[in-house]
């Protein structure tokens, strides 16, 4: 079978490499050329990854490559969220060949760039094959993304419209990243322990990160005391409640500054800091860069 080439946007000679699906039903036999987001909401079916089949329902998300052999079969009231992209929209110096080969050409930021595409290309004969059960928060955070990412391609609202939908895509890039992360961390032996409540705190904190959070407010969503939440958050990630958090924001607003050219101010925003100084002088002491240098360093877009 044909791969199918996607017609991306084209406006004054820019082709955009990110396109979102309106088809709301599941095709079961397509194949494309670019790397495909596909959203389960509702219904349930088989994948069919070669000779291994799987079966899905919703809030699943599959992360599917441009070379994955994959069907669909058996499906039952299926709606679907599709969002297709080249490894070069996430950054001009990435192409199919690179992001599988060796890194050592690659400066640490593009390094960090290819880490987002890792529930793409890692596969699992018998395990993980790109693919993600969310519980009902998560699926709600990335359906929001996915939402957000549709808008700016429809609507094409002001002149950032290019950088913001791309802004989306790594922050739901970010976050599937982050799944990625917890499910091989769980998978370890010496991580199969981690408490329950330790890891929905996790979680908690992987889709809220734009919200005020405080210590004490988990304390009390966890119904536990701050002192022993923070020392058994402590022992399973080696960082505290307030670190995590910090280096979470901080991760994501490096990404957004050397992959898009939306306004610092609105990724300020975006990420939960509240306060600019803060931010500024927060982000220099994790970065040794104020975001200004560090985008001026970075950013390949802007060239």
């Amino acid at each position: 079978m044909d791969n199918r080439k996607i017609s991306w946007i084209v406006r004054e000679g820019y082709e955009h490499l990110l396109y979102y699906g309106s088809q709301n039903n599941l095709e079961e036999n397509a194949e494309y050329d670019c790397f495909r987001l596909l959203l389960i909401e509702q219904g349930s079916g088989t994948i069919c990854f070669g000779d291994y089949d799987m079966k899905f329902s919703k809030h699943t998300l599959f992360c599917i490559n441009e070379n994955d052999s994959v069907q669909f079969k058996n499906c039952i009231d299926v709606k679907v969220k599709s969002i297709y992209f080249e490894p070069s929209f996430i950054n001009d110096i990435l192409n199919y060949d690179n992001i599988r080969g060796d890194k050592n050409g690659f400066s640490n930021a593009t390094v960090q760039d290819c880490y987002l595409l890792l529930s793409f290309l890692y596969r699992e004969d018998d395990c993980f094959k790109g693919h993600y059960e969310m519980e009902e928060n998560v699926f709600q955070k990335v359906a929001h993304l996915f939402g957000f990412i549709e808008r700016e391609l429809v609507e094409k609202r002001d002149v950032y419209w290019p950088c913001r939908s791309r802004s989306y895509l790594l922050e739901l890039l970010v976050l599937i990243t982050r799944l990625f992360d917890s499910n091989k961390n769980t998978a370890d032996s010496e991580l199969n322990q981690i408490p329950e409540n330790i890891s929905s705190v996790i979680h908690y904190l992987n889709n809220n990160y734009k919200e005020k959070i405080t210590l004490q407010q988990l304390a009390t969503l966890f119904t536990t005391n701050r002192t022993t939440l923070n020392d058994q958050f402590y022992k399973v990630t080696k960082r505290s409640i307030n670190e995590y958090l910090i280096e979470m924001r901080i991760e994501l607003a490096a990404t957004m500054l050397r992959d898009s050219m939306i306004p610092i101010s609105e990724i300020i925003y975006r990420v939960g800091f509240t306060n600019n100084s803060n931010f500024w002088r927060t982000f220099k002491k994790h970065t040794l860069c104020s975001p200004s240098e560090y985008r001026e360093k970075y950013c390949w877009i802007k060239d």
